[in-house]
């Protein structure tokens, strides 16, 4: 089981790195950082959200950014690179406008 806080302060210390399925998942991000040749990385719409949510923390840790895209059984975590000069952690193209329902679709599920 994915040992879990609050997801506002998910942290390296409230992630199991014990658990085979979170090193899996830091593997593969550590994997994802180092390869000059990849920019964006896709999990797959089956993680489920529980995962999804180690994926946002660790991703968070490591300085990559992250979001999830999609509703229902579609919704997949995609990884990308932070660009010089883009430390706020958000894709290029993603609007950091505020959007009324933004309260309800911001939680990680």
């Amino acid at each position: 089981m994915i040992a879990l806080s609050s997801v506002q302060s998910l942290t390296f210390t409230a992630l199991d790195m014990n658990d085979p399925i979170t090193l899996q998942y830091y593997t593969k991000l550590i994997m994802f950082q180092g390869d000059g040749n990849q920019e964006t990385l896709a999990f797959p719409p089956s993680l489920p959200p529980t995962h999804r949510k180690v994926v946002h923390g660790l991703a968070h840790q490591l300085g990559l950014g992250h979001v999830s895209n999609g509703t229902g059984e579609q919704r997949q975590v995609h990884i990308f690179k932070n660009q010089a000069g883009n430390a706020n952690g958000l894709s290029p193209t993603m609007s950091t406008s505020i959007h009324p329902l933004d309260a309800q679709r911001r939680q990680l599920n």
